[in-house]
């Protein structure tokens, strides 16, 4: 972007720089928090479209967007839905009021209309803690921005191969991609994904054998 864009500084509670945010982010965030308001009010589902308008207004809405303290991602070919939901309830069987996108968007524009609905005007998330799931090939779109503190595998296998390609074009999305500091937790039955990220701290689980 152009050096002239206006930009605004967000301070913490030590006057620290916390992060610049632009005019540009400031009204996405505001069109597409009005436009979830409007689907809602035509009882439309608020999902996907209101990430795409803010991702068209500004490309790196997620680097500007506030996370949450805390934050469990999962991904895989296989069983994200289930795991993510599980992990939700779990925690919120315990008290803990997470941020999740359970709706279904797991690309980067649902996931925008997640972290979008639980923050503030100034972009300032509202919940401490967000469990996400997250789409193997949005990856690259997604982690940039997104550093999850846990990130659960469920597997990696042949699947939609229109869209997806092969086994290895998917690994490699994923191990380009996922930020250094996560801590994994793979299938430790599955030699493909319990492969990912050699040099990350992980965790692995598997099925006892009979």
């Amino acid at each position: 972007y152009s050096k002239n864009v206006p930009t605004i500084f967000i301070y913490g509670v030590d006057n620290v720089k916390m992060a610049k945010k632009t005019l540009r982010f400031f009204f996405a965030l505001f069109c597409g928090k009005a436009t979830i308001k409007i689907l809602k009010l035509l009882k439309k589902r608020a999902t996907n479209f209101p990430g795409s308008v803010v991702l068209t207004l500004c490309p790196d809405f997620l680097k500007y967007l506030e996370k949450p303290e805390k934050i469990i991602a999962i991904t895989g070919t296989n069983g994200k839905t289930t795991v993510s939901n599980m992990i939700l309830d779990i925690l919120t069987d315990n008290g803990y009021d997470c941020t999740n996108n359970n709706f279904g968007g797991n690309v980067d524009t649902g996931i925008s209309v997640a972290l979008m609905k639980d923050s503030t005007l100034s972009g300032k998330a509202t919940k401490k803690f967000c469990v996400l799931e997250i789409d193997e090939r949005s990856a690259l779109r997604i982690y940039p921005y997104i550093k999850p503190d846990y990130l659960v595998c469920t597997n990696l296998t042949r699947d939609s191969y229109k869209r997806n390609a092969h086994v290895e074009y998917i690994f490699d999305i994923l191990d380009n991609n996922i930020p250094d500091e996560t801590h994994l937790i793979l299938n430790a039955d599955d030699l493909i994904s319990s492969s990912l990220k050699k040099n990350n701290s992980r965790t692995c689980f598997g099925m006892e054998p009979f």
